[in-house]
């Protein structure tokens, strides 16, 4: 049977509705999209093998600068942070770190004073920020212990490492 040469009108079906078909198949849906693990960083020129620095170890570190000196006392007592490289090597610094600023401070109280009772209390007007500049450095090496970077703070660094505080990277 032919009906390529009959009219629309006289093929088989025709001007009836189609035929029912059946409904697709359940398919469940996409699964939410779950990202990779997470690579830890490494630090750049670190030998091949050696400790790799997690995000963990980099937050510790980054902290220890920032909320000195309380941080660095609780990062050397926990038992699975203290024994790390890079979070106990920067939690040593940041204790000398903050060792460093208390003494600042002490100098930065004196000439506050002196400065103040010479002036009669004009120079108290300007001098007041001397107690914030240490708040600079803290910012500075925070960013540099949260990109993977071991620091060396000018003088502090060779002195903890001369009296065996602290250990090379």
């Amino acid at each position: 049977m032919d009906t390529g040469n009959q009219p629309p009108e006289e093929q088989p079906g025709a001007g009836q509705p189609p035929a029912p078909t059946e409904p697709p198949a359940y398919t469940p849906p996409p699964q939410p999209y779950t990202p990779p693990p997470m690579q830890p960083a490494t630090v750049p020129g670190q030998p091949v093998g050696a400790a790799e620095i997690t995000s963990n170890d980099r937050l510790w570190s980054a902290l220890s600068y920032l909320l000195t000196p309380i941080v660095p006392v609780i990062v050397l007592v926990m038992e699975d942070v203290k024994n790390r490289t890079f979070p106990r090597y920067h939690a040593i610094q940041g204790l000398g770190f903050a060792a460093l600023i208390v003494i600042y401070e002490i100098v930065a109280g004196i000439v506050f004073t002196a400065c103040s009772a010479v002036t009669l209390g004009l120079a108290a007007c300007v001098l007041w920020i001397l107690f914030f500049l240490p708040v600079i450095p803290a910012i500075i090496y925070t960013v540099q212990a949260y990109q993977g970077q071991y620091i060396v703070i000018p003088w502090l660094t060779n002195f903890m490492i001369q009296q065996g505080w602290l250990q090379k990277p």
